[in-house]
C-alpha cells in the first residue's frame, strides 16, 4: 500500500491502540459508532488516523486522545468511497498548502 508522504501503516499493535481509542472517543450518536472495522495508518503530522469502514468506505479521523467519550461532532471525521479517493485527497491538500 503507498500513503501519501507523512502517512505510516500501523503495526498490528499500533491498529488496536487507534481503534481502542476511537472507541473510547465515539458516542453513539456519531456517524461513525459500529461500523469501523480496523484502523489502517496514521499521520506523523497530526493526530489523524485512518480507519476501514465495514462497507468498504474508508474514514479520515481526527483523534482528539483524551481518553475520554466525546460530543459529536467530534472526533472530527471525513469519509472516503474508497482508499484511492482518500489518497487523492490528502495528495491534493498537500499541493494546495505548498
Amino acid at each position: 500500500m503507498t500513503l501519501p508522504e507523512a502517512w505510516e501503516v500501523l503495526s498490528a499493535d499500533q491498529a488496536e491502540s487507534f481503534v481502542r481509542e476511537l472507541n473510547v472517543e465515539l458516542s453513539q450518536k456519531h456517524p461513525l459508532c459500529g461500523i469501523v472495522e480496523h484502523a489502517i495508518a496514521r499521520s506523523r503530522r497530526a493526530d489523524d488516523a485512518l480507519f476501514q469502514i465495514a462497507d468498504g468506505r474508508v474514514a479520515s479521523v481526527h483523534l482528539t486522545w483524551t481518553q475520554t467519550l466525546e460530543q459529536p461532532p467530534w472526533p472530527r471525521h471525513r469519509i472516503f468511497e474508497s482508499l484511492d479517493e482518500w489518497v487523492r485527497s490528502v495528495a491534493d491538500s498537500s499541493e494546495a498548502s505548498t
